[in-house]
This record gives C-alpha cells, structure tokens and sequence, in this order.
C-alpha cells in the first residue's frame, strides 16, 4: 500500500506519554512560582504602604506649616520686588596712575638700606614708565641723591 505524495508514517494509535508528563511538570512547578508571585505581591503592598506614610506625613507636615504661618499673619505668598533698571557703568576715562604702591612686611632679599624705620620696605609697580621715568623715580625716592 502506497503513499500518493510521499508521506512517512511510523505505525499508529500507540500510547504517548508526553501530554501526562506536561501536566505533571506543570503542577510540580506551579507551587513555587505562586509562593514567589504572592511574596513579590506582599512586598509590593509593603512598599506601597511606606511610600501612602510618607505621604501623609509630608502633608500633614505642609498643612501644619501653613496653619501656623497663616496664625502668626504672616502672607503665604511673598512679592518680589521688580528688578531695578540696569544703569551702564563706564570704565576710568583717565590715564592709569604710573605708580602702584604696596607696603609689605618682610625682610628677604631686602638691603638693611631699604628698610625703612618700622620694619617695612617700599614695593612699587613701575610697569608704565619709561627708563628715563623710572630712574627719576628711583632718585626722588632716595632723597635726590
């Protein structure tokens, strides 16, 4: 007896196991995943719990806040005040000063001619003059010598 468009058969109506085993498995792993997806559900409703708390509490604390702010006659809302008008600010019109000067208290790598009577020597900025101006600075400095 032939098969007209070629099908492979292996005998027939014996008995399979397979379906039985299916059902078994899955009743023997049903019982830890419901275990795990009710513990996961009462930690969730934990959660949930903490967070409503939280909440309430938070609430409770704003409404206490703006009880005792609205006894004392304090206004809830604070007007700021409008910004200034911004006023334009102009730079030195005049030439800088050429001599800068700062008084230190300290001694190293000064000459005991240089320190004047308090301890202190004399620190000056020269940067925008001349040799000519700077030398006529130093010989004032020293008492026209």
């Amino acid at each position: 007896m032939g098969h007209p468009d070629g099908a492979h058969t292996h005998g027939g109506g014996g008995f399979d196991p397979m379906p039985i085993l299916i059902i078994i498995g899955a009743i023997a792993v049903a019982g830890p995943v419901a275990a795990a997806a009710v513990e996961l559900l009462h930690i969730l409703l934990i959660a949930v719990a903490v967070i409503g708390g939280l909440a309430a509490v938070g609430l409770a604390a704003v409404i206490a806040f703006r009880v005792h702010r609205w006894r004392a006659g304090v206004p809830t809302r604070v007007s700021v005040p409008a910004p200034t008008a911004v006023r334009a600010v102009q730079a030195p019109t005049g030439p800088r000063p050429a001599i800068e000067q700062h008084v230190h208290h300290h001694w190293h790598g000064i000459s005991p001619e240089a320190v004047q009577g308090d301890g202190q020597h004399l620190h000056l900025h020269l940067g925008g003059l001349s040799a000519a101006e700077r030398a006529e600075v130093m010989r004032q400095l020293r008492g026209g010598r």
